[in-house]
């Protein structure tokens, strides 16, 4: 059984890189045009996928409404009015403005 090397020829990669390279760019127009073609067709799939068949497949409304239970509604009112009281109860400390000479305290 013959063993396969897997060493890359690093000379041989360069001379087959510098003739795509070099065919690419003595058919510069025809690889532009390629290419503005090819994102043209991909930009029609992405508006495809993500643009006409949403319009087409909307999703249903739910058939019922969330009900929210009176006890978490009332916990929640009663954690929103304690948190409200604690920022209106905290003391400001005004502290010093390094940008003016003078301190205005209240």
């Amino acid at each position: 059984m013959p063993r396969i090397n897997f060493r890359i020829n690093i000379k041989g990669a360069k001379r087959i890189s510098r003739r795509v390279l070099w065919f690419l760019g003595e058919r510069a127009f025809v690889v532009f045009l390629t290419l503005v073609f090819v994102s043209l067709f991909i930009g029609a799939v992405i508006f495809y996928y993500y643009g006409f068949l949403v319009i087409i497949d909307e999703p249903e409304a739910r058939p019922q409404e969330v009900q929210l239970g009176d006890e978490s509604y009332q916990q929640f009112l009663e954690n929103y009015r304690q948190r409200k009281a604690n920022f209106e109860n905290t003391d400001s400390k005004i502290y010093f403005n390094p940008f003016f000479h003078t301190n205005i305290q209240q």
